[in-house]
């Protein structure tokens, strides 16, 4: 056990993962779903967090920014990526975060309780006794009303990947440096896809994961394909291994792909008739289906089960907060019943033919990405079309139970605000402008987060505009100041590869600067 734990710990000190947040982890997002399926928990305002393999603490730290009356512990088994956590939680001044350097296998009863506890990416990439360990730390240490999040790989879908890690694994044994390593599995994959048969079984699984392999952050590849554990489970098998630390089935943190009626009606209605009492059974069922190869899976107290509720109620879904992107794809809405889309993209859009539906996806676009109540929804609603008809608030209920159970855009149990006032300078969060300023100082990695605690990747640009944001900076000034990192030569523009001569460069950092200030409302950073 000893030499895998040391194996484990070496590979993330050599090749730290790049440490991000994941949405489908916030506590915000974790309270709003379990409160849809009639769970209440613990308000993650003030909540107190763990997360087991925090990284460099990339995912907790946006969550403690964004609640300072909260409070999270952080354990990762590598001392790299704490250390560089610790550095940029003194630059970002967070006082309610810890991160510590601990083997989780030996974690002792000191932690106490925690509202919410997180496990990202680790439940399948450890050997077994750590599997044990982590859902003993849940079992103890998770407070009576609190969530664990666990998310983990699964089978089916992870058998034919199998066969790609199997290959690349056997191609790259004996290569211990981490990149030597990565380039002879790559070199196996580029071999099997010229090699393979066409329209065998390692064909088709070649084709599907190649461009994943060859294109990915080269430490996703390293930890997803060559890593000396990586597990899946069958979804059932995981909540077996659940229930024997005395925890349940509450939710997925993708509460769409828990739901048949997502599927064609021809696949949905057997399912439903069969399994449609038992939500475990029939996700199992969907998984084989849909050939699964990836969960988040929420479990709760096993006392707590018969308190979920797996039907969407109004009385629930009226008291969430919504934000959602949906343009009309069909041109301009109209409030008549002739069918229009309204969506970024096909695979999230919705089809409305209700007047009431489409001025609510255009008073949902209007305030993106801040919430909307469902009060303020229907007065929206009523300023769009005039006098709403008696069924208005139905019709508005039943598109939002269209939102939750497809997944498209965000609910929240408190507001959530992003606006700017007309005519002000733009502003983004104090912590925003600290984070931009210390990346671009340290060299650290180049993202920041949102308020919907999402990833936002950062340029050279970005790195010297962000910190300035302060709304007391106008357009002049920002100008102004990226000529002077022209001059120190921290940025430079560029056209066709030839740097801009002094009678361009001014046109063009002001074009750059309209850009990116145009582009701050949907990488949801005003304030």
């Amino acid at each position: 056990m000893a030499v895998d734990i040391q194996s484990l710990q070496r590979a993330y000190d050599q090749s730290p993962y790049q440490s991000l947040p994941f949405p489908q982890s916030a506590p915000e997002r974790i309270a709003a779903i379990a409160h849809v399926f009639g769970v209440s928990t613990p308000d993650p305002s003030t909540a107190r967090v763990l997360e087991l393999g925090c990284a460099s603490g990339g995912n907790l730290i946006p969550f403690t920014a964004r609640n300072p009356r909260a409070s999270a512990l952080g354990i990762d088994l590598s001392g790299r990526q704490v250390a560089d956590g610790q550095a940029t939680i003194r630059a970002l001044a967070l006082a309610n975060i810890q991160l510590r350097q601990a083997d989780l296998s030996t974690l002792d009863e000191t932690l106490g309780t925690f509202d919410y506890i997180i496990c990202h990416g680790v439940y399948s990439w450890v050997p077994a006794h750590v599997r044990d360990a982590l859902m003993r730390i849940c079992e103890r240490h998770l407070s009576p009303t609190g969530v664990a999040f666990v998310s983990y790989n699964t089978y089916p879908g992870w058998k034919a990947k199998e066969i790609v890690r199997d290959a690349m694994l056997f191609r790259s044994a004996g290569q211990d440096e981490p990149r030597a390593r990565l380039q002879s599995a790559r070199a196996m994959i580029d071999f099997l896809d010229s090699a393979a048969q066409p329209a065998s079984v390692l064909s088709r699984v070649i084709t599907e994961y190649s461009s994943t392999i060859r294109d990915s952050n080269d430490d996703y590849v390293l930890h997803e394909f060559l890593e000396p554990n990586n597990l899946p489970c069958y979804f059932h098998d995981f909540l077996a291994h659940a229930s024997m630390h005395g925890l349940a089935y509450l939710a997925e943190a993708e509460p769409a792909i828990m739901f048949a009626t997502n599927l064609a009606r021809e696949i949905a209605e057997p399912l439903l008739r069969d399994y449609g009492t038992d939500q475990r059974q029939l996700e199992q069922f969907m998984d084989f289906i849909s050939n699964r190869t990836f969960r988040q899976t929420l479990l709760f107290r096993e006392d707590r089960n018969r308190q979920a509720r797996y039907r969407l109620a109004d009385d629930r879904l009226r008291t969430l907060h919504y934000a959602a992107d949906l343009p009309c794809m069909d041109g301009a809405a109209d409030y008549d019943a002739r069918p229009q889309r309204f969506g970024r993209s096909v695979q999230h859009a919705a089809g409305l033919a209700s007047p009431i539906m489409k001025a609510a996806a255009v008073v949902l676009s209007e305030a993106w990405p801040a919430t909307v109540s469902v009060d303020a929804l229907m007065a929206g609603i009523e300023q769009k079309i005039g006098n709403c008809p008696p069924q208005a608030e139905q019709q508005l209920m039943q598109f939002l139970g269209v939102l939750v159970r497809r997944g498209i855009g965000f609910y929240r149990l408190q507001p959530v605000v992003a606006h700017r006032k007309a005519g002000t300078m733009p502003r983004v969060a104090d912590v925003t402008r600290r984070h931009a300023a210390w990346i671009a100082a340290s060299g650290a990695d180049a993202h920041i987060f949102n308020i919907w605690h999402e990833p936002v990747a950062l340029n050279a640009m970005s790195m010297e505009v962000l910190p300035l944001l302060d709304g007391q900076h106008d357009a002049d000034a920002l100008v102004a100041a990226l000529h002077v990192a022209v001059q120190r030569g921290r940025l430079g523009f560029s056209r066709h590869g030839i740097a801009l001569a002094d009678a361009e460069l001014a046109a063009e950092i002001r074009h750059q600067l309209e850009g990116f200030l145009a582009q701050l409302q949907d990488m949801k950073l005003l304030q």
